[in-house]
């Protein structure tokens, strides 16, 4: 999908903001909040200790709230949807007229895209190929899997002259393959082995 996006947007530029491949990319965060709360009525499968599952609770839940807020602010919470019109604050300042909080910040995304994809990337590569000598059963379930590489790199590649339409849209997707393998690491939790 990455590089499906990056082929399309070589050939016919950019597309507008709030385009339709934005619009079919958002959908990835509502199937992405369903599965989150799948995993939240699974955690008594996994095989971790009581402070573990409580800490992964924890994590999924933050993770949750993360995803909610992103798709609402996608959806301008709820205007694109239900097509109204802003007014006050948010007819005045927001440089987008939308009913969100992340266009008043559209100067800084120069700065803040480059940061959060390549800082990201940066995290998840030396988790990836330097990995700690001590194994947390914790962290290992909560990092991303080493086949999302690409994916994450394509990513951090997108944001390099900062505010990036491809970054916004494999967003979506990154959450929705790390949501998809949370979900079946709690559903078919490996077993146990005595050793």
């Amino acid at each position: 999908i990455g590089i499906l996006s990056h082929i399309y947007f070589l050939l016919f530029g950019t597309p507008k903001q709030e385009g339709i491949i934005e619009q079919c990319s958002s959908i990835f965060f509502p199937i992405s909040i369903i599965l989150l709360f799948l995993i939240l009525s699974k955690t008594k499968n996994i095989n971790l200790s009581n402070s573990s599952k409580k800490l992964f609770k924890y994590f999924v839940y933050l993770l949750l709230f993360g995803v909610i807020l992103i798709y609402g602010e996608e959806i301008s919470w709820g205007q694109r949807i239900f097509n109204w019109n802003s007014s006050g604050v948010f007819e005045n300042y927001n440089l987008q007229n939308e009913t969100n909080a992340h266009n008043f910040l559209n100067p800084l995304y120069r700065f803040i895209y480059p940061i959060v994809g390549m800082g990201s990337f940066l995290i998840m590569f030396f988790m990836w190929f330097f990995p700690s000598k001590e194994k947390n059963d914790l962290v290992e379930l909560i990092s991303p899997h080493r086949s999302m590489f690409f994916l994450a790199f394509i990513m951090a590649c997108s944001t390099y002259n900062g505010h990036s339409e491809i970054y916004e849209e494999l967003i979506g997707v990154f959450i929705f393959l790390y949501c998809i393998r949370l979900f079946y690491c709690v559903k078919f939790p490996a077993k146990k082995t005595n050793e």
